[in-house]
């Protein structure tokens, strides 16, 4: 049986809540999260020298200005909250379809911080233990590691920009990206690879 490698961004999460979450709560992309989000008077006072309205390029900004820092740590305290909130629907998902559609031998990647796909595979659990591996390569609210002990349980992080947060990215990411380096060269090889998704890891 072949093995399969499936990378999701924040477009997986919408498509699995296309209505908002248990709750009603939504998700969003990159571009224009902070105002889906309402997080706008995190910047109240702040005249932001990017055009853009993504929010990797507004978190680094600000992160590379010492005077917006405690907008910055705001802005990551509320996105950490919100994304911790969420919760499935008690309807299937596209993520618990997606789960079950694969195997023990494959790998779900994940540049996603919310919670959702880790709900989907724990109710997954309950139907079979041939589960996908997943790999959350920015960090997930659901999921901590310890990196003296090398165990699962502190309080997770995760990463807003691949551009300034890079080098506080701890040791279990770094890990989890070189780990899904080797299933994308493993399941590629004698082919060409996506190296602009290579170079995103």
């Amino acid at each position: 049986m072949n093995r399969h490698t499936v990378i999701l961004g924040a477009g997986a999460t919408i498509a699995a809540i296309p209505n908002g979450d248990k709750n009603g709560r939504k998700s969003s992309v990159m571009n224009g999260l902070i105002e889906n989000l309402n997080l706008q008077e995190v910047l109240d006072g702040i005249e932001l020298r990017t055009q853009s309205n993504n929010l990797e390029d507004i978190y680094s900004e600000l992160h590379s200005r010492p005077e917006c820092r405690y907008a910055t740590e705001e802005l990551e305290k509320r996105l950490y909250q919100h994304f911790e909130s969420l919760e499935l629907t008690d309807e299937p998902t596209i993520y618990d379809l997606l789960i079950l559609s694969l195997t023990e031998k494959d790998v779900i990647a994940t540049f996603n911080w919310d919670p959702l796909l880790l709900q989907a595979y724990i109710r997954c659990y309950s139907i079979t233990d041939n589960l996908p591996h997943i790999l959350c390569l920015h960090g997930n609210v659901a999921m901590g590691y310890c990196e003296e002990h090398g165990e699962f349980g502190i309080k997770p992080q995760i990463v807003l920009s691949a551009r300034e947060s890079f080098p506080r990215q701890n040791c279990f990411i770094l890990l989890l990206k070189k780990r899904l380096r080797v299933m994308l060269i493993y399941i590629t090889a004698g082919r060409l690879f996506n190296r602009q998704l290579m170079n995103l890891l």
